[in-house]
């Protein structure tokens, strides 16, 4: 099988974040292009949080508690009400399900490079 590389530099965590769900985005469950953003912010803040909260749920509640969800709309220039929306879909899609994110999608933040791997199988 052939295999193909493509890189993409980038400074910052945060950009690379965006970058991986702007790639994966058909795969989640039909999410906009502006709710998969702020689903990136959403993880990427879980992220930074996770390397000094080690529980998940706990992380997670502060990520969205009242100050964090200021945080991600500042951060993405959103009111609070888009946000919640957003939120909203997430949760019935099961993105956000039970107080947890969808392991599937996390991303851990502390190591130098972000590799994603797609294989195409074709029958």
């Amino acid at each position: 099988m052939e295999k193909k590389e493509f890189n993409i530099p980038t400074k910052q965590n945060r950009q690379a974040v965006k970058m991986y769900f702007a790639l994966i985005r058909p795969f989640l469950k039909g999410l906009q292009p502006k709710e998969a953003d702020i689903y990136a912010e959403i993880v990427y803040q879980y992220a930074v949080k996770s390397l000094t909260v080690p529980d998940k749920k706990d992380c997670l509640a502060l990520v969205l508690s009242t100050a964090g969800r200021k945080v991600i709309s500042d951060e993405l220039g959103i009111t609070q009400q888009i946000l919640r929306n957003v939120l909203a879909k997430l949760k019935k899609t099961g993105i956000l399900k039970d107080g947890n994110i969808s392991d599937t999608y996390l991303l851990k933040l502390n190591s130098d490079s972000l590799q994603i791997c797609f294989n195409f199988v074709i029958k």
